[in-house]
């Protein structure tokens, strides 16, 4: 998969990863997988962390997005549609310099911290 990944970095093609390997309620920021960052380093190109956040029409956080625990993909997506209105609001941090000199462990930390930051979230273990 890195090698597929690395492949479209090198095209110039954008490549979108979920960082966390899960769903969650939100509330905290779960551990970052940094073997997604491998490909980055690998092709010397820059990951371009975003945070998002659900807001309901009133721009208070959205519940019907969730999706953890025994809820399945159709539940999850009828709860959406059902929301009288789900936001997504995207917060595109400052990239991050991939550089063969740096640590998978290191990259994907640093686009945690600002992720949480930028959400007002704690880190969870």
């Amino acid at each position: 998969m890195l090698h597929e990944v690395a492949r479209h970095l090198e095209a110039g093609e954008i490549v979108a990863v979920f960082p966390e390997g899960t769903t969650s309620d939100g509330l905290a920021l779960l551990p970052f997988h940094g073997n997604l960052m491998q490909a980055a380093i690998h092709v010397d190109c820059p990951i371009q962390p975003v945070a998002i956040r659900f807001l309901d029409l009133q721009g208070l956080r959205s519940e019907a997005p969730l999706f953890i625990g025994e809820t399945t993909f159709v539940e999850s997506a009828w709860n959406i549609l059902g929301a009288p209105g789900v936001i997504a609001e995207l917060h595109w941090l400052e990239p991050i310099a991939a550089a063969p000199d740096k640590r998978r462990s290191e990259l994907s930390d640093l686009a945690r911290e600002r992720i949480a930051q930028a959400l007002s979230l704690p880190l969870s273990r």
